[in-house]
């Protein structure tokens, strides 16, 4: 549960994180079904991705790639990839409490997959320290730390690049969406559809890109669908 910076409280009790909720669940199955226009509809899946690539660069020469991305596979479904879970099993000593009987299922798992017990538990500390940096400085949410640097690479680009006959505002748009095309960077246009759609919804442009990282969506795929929708709110 997070708060915008009008400071509501954002989560699945209010009715505004309802409203979007229902609005994405009316459409997801139009616009999830396209994974080489979205790679990560949920965000959750860039995690998901850092704890494959974190695996597998410390399970050489043990795990196979497809090895290290069954492990995530497994360990997702099981909800023992939670960021917010896996953040909790660190002590104040800055280790991970290994007596956790979550975290010796873990380090089992990595054992039935061949990993040595020694690397078993760098790969699990290496995660519990990952989820921790992003529980205390991102609010559990990858795309909160993208986003940061996304957004300083559009401040870099405008102040690198100059167009005579393009004004500032539409300059950045057009790098914004760029970013969002060629990285998937999760940043919002907030094109006027968006704008749109948020004053039906009676949101703000700071709630809506907080309640998409609560939902853990992909913001392109949000503005898309935004796209899609405002004639039904006209």
């Amino acid at each position: 549960m997070s708060e915008s910076q009008e400071g509501f409280v954002l989560g699945p009790e209010d009715e505004k994180w309802q409203r979007v909720r229902a609005f994405v669940l009316e459409r997801w199955e139009a616009f999830s079904l396209a994974p080489e226009q979205y790679q990560w509809p949920l965000e959750t899946e860039r995690w998901h991705e850092l704890a494959f690539c974190l695996l597998y660069r410390i399970g050489q020469p043990h795990l196979q790639a497809e090895e290290a991305r069954r492990i995530v596979e497994i360990l997702a479904e099981l909800d023992l990839l939670e960021v917010e879970e896996l953040a909790s099993w660190m002590g104040a000593g800055g280790e991970v409490d290994h007596n956790q009987p979550d975290a010796q299922w873990v380090l089992g798992l990595l054992g039935y997959f061949g990993l040595p017990l020694e690397k078993a538990t760098v790969a699990l500390s290496t995660w519990c320290q990952a989820a921790q940096t992003l529980q205390q400085g991102f609010g559990g949410k990858l795309q909160r730390y993208l986003r940061q640097y996304g957004q300083q690479m559009v401040d870099d680009m405008q102040q690198r690049f100059r167009f005579t006959q393009m004004d500032d505002a539409d300059a950045r748009q057009a790098f914004t969406h760029w970013l969002q095309n060629v990285l998937n960077m999760p940043l919002a246009l907030m094109e006027p559809a968006v704008e749109q759609l948020c004053e039906a919804l009676e949101l703000t442009p700071e709630e809506w890109v907080t309640l998409a990282d609560e939902l853990d969506l992909n913001l392109a795929l949000l503005d898309d669908m935004a796209a899609s929708a405002t004639a039904a709110f006209e």
